[in-house]
């Protein structure tokens, strides 16, 4: 990268990645099942409701994981980012957060942020706002109140898609919605190694830009042993 960035938790943000939506009648129209998709879109929406970048033009960026937690991989991602001083948001399934309560609470004490991330990784897409408020986001909200006493205020839906209508429902429930500004592309077997990763952000570094990152399983982990992420994260950090 060009140049040195400091990391800070997810905190006010505004949306600055979308989805590919192209083929509606009213694109700019942010109604009904129309995906959240562009900045007029954003700017129809209920005041920061919908988020994906910093405010700040400090050189800062934040570091977020989805999917997990699981065991060993969070847990070795969790030791990088303790090493060097870190904070970091993890959005959380609730499907493993019941595998791994003991992760959450650590990731807690360790001072990270959490938010939802659905119950298990459902497209929102495919769900009216009710069914995926109820089935996905409440579920996983009381899985958070068992473990830590309190809900998050902070969603990232699946694959980042959302509609205009979920949007607006999920916020007057409580609940910001945070998408990113970078993604790795650390999930992707064709384009995951720590070189890639490295310059896929190196590309499209930015001040309060938001990095997408997961602390999941990857092929590569299977056949080689090996987490690309993992192997960058220090190097991102450093950087």
């Amino acid at each position: 990268m060009t140049s040195r960035v400091a990391l800070i938790v997810v905190v006010f943000l505004s949306l600055a990645i979308f989805g590919s939506d192209a083929h509606r009648e009213h694109p700019d129209q942010c109604t009904g099942d129309a995906l959240v998709d562009s900045w007029e879109k954003v700017r129809q929406l209920p005041a920061r409701s919908v988020y994906g970048r910093s405010y700040s033009s400090e050189k800062k960026v934040a570091l977020t994981f989805d999917d997990g937690p699981f065991e060993k991989h969070t847990e070795q991602t969790l030791d990088i980012l303790g090493q060097h001083q870190i904070k970091a948001t993890f959005f959380l399934l609730g499907v493993n957060m019941e595998k791994h309560p003991e992760i959450v609470k650590r990731m807690v004490h360790e001072g990270h942020a959490v938010g939802n991330h659905s119950y298990n990784h459902a497209d929102f897409r495919l769900l009216t706002k009710e069914s995926a408020y109820t089935d996905q986001i409440e579920k996983t909200q009381e899985i958070f109140h068992q473990l830590l006493g309190n809900n998050p205020s902070s969603l990232r839906p699946p694959y980042g898609a959302i509609t205009c209508d979920q949007a607006i429902y999920f916020y007057h429930k409580g609940l910001k919605t945070i998408l990113w500004s970078i993604s790795t592309y650390d999930w992707d077997p064709q384009r995951n190694s720590v070189e890639s990763i490295l310059t896929h952000i190196a590309q499209k570094e930015h001040a309060g830009a938001i990095l997408l990152l997961h602390d999941i399983p990857t092929n590569d982990v299977f056949l080689t042993g090996r987490n690309p992420m993992l192997q960058a994260l220090p190097d991102i950090i450093k950087s």
